[in-house]
């Protein structure tokens, strides 16, 4: 039996109340990320997992007991979408600073490496976001330079270049398409990048303050 398979086992067995947990969480306030509210519980963990959330003082079977005095327990929060690069920072620096402000996981559009590095730059991205406590879910730049014509930048990413990177296992999707007029007034370029899929990589990202004023 795995690892993970063994852990699965016992948290169920925990849940259950046939064994005890490794370690039991009490006096929290959970913040219910389903329903909105915050409600007292008690939260007990086997391994890795999460294997009870119960009213609480109902269980107190565990190998080791931590009081959280009334503070508060949320899941970990999710930066949906983050220019790792404009931090100033390489990514097990920022990953060590954000941690500790319970975000546990981004969504890197590494927009600015690709503007002077192009393809390479999203590598680096990749290759640097490995063996991180931080989950990093990287992007492909889909608007490099983000606005044709008016900027000088290092490269120029065409549907060619996004089906590379799309096809990087590590890549989960196209990142922030910010060239919102090459969108709306048909462009090839834009039609051709967007249109661009991988595999699952199916999420696109975008942002546009009013399309009534494009």
């Amino acid at each position: 039996m795995s690892s993970n398979a063994e852990v699965r086992r016992r948290a169920v067995q925990a849940a259950r109340g046939e064994s005890p947990f490794d370690l039991l969480l009490v006096d929290a306030q959970i913040v219910d990320m389903a329903t909105g509210e915050i409600r007292d519980a008690d939260v007990g963990i086997v391994g890795e997992m999460i294997a009870s959330v119960h009213p609480r003082g109902s269980r107190t079977d565990a190998h080791e007991v931590r009081s959280l005095q009334g503070g508060y327990l949320s899941p970990g929060l999710m930066d949906t979408h983050v220019h790792l690069e404009s931090s100033h920072l390489p990514p097990e620096r920022y990953a060590e600073i954000v941690l500790t402000q319970g975000t546990t996981a981004v969504f890197w559009d590494p927009h600015e490496l690709a503007n002077v590095l192009g393809v390479d730059g999203v590598r680096y991205a990749v290759d640097a976001s490995r063996h991180l406590p931080l989950q990093v879910m990287v992007a492909a730049p889909s608007s490099v330079p983000s606005t044709p014509g008016l900027e000088m930048s290092g490269a120029d990413f065409t549907g060619a270049e996004m089906e590379t990177m799309l096809g990087w296992p590590e890549v989960r999707g196209v990142a922030e398409v910010m060239d919102m007029h090459g969108v709306l007034n048909g462009s090839e370029r834009m039609q051709e990048i967007v249109q661009v899929r991988s595999g699952a990589s199916d999420i696109s990202g975008g942002g546009v303050f009013s399309i009534n004023h494009a």
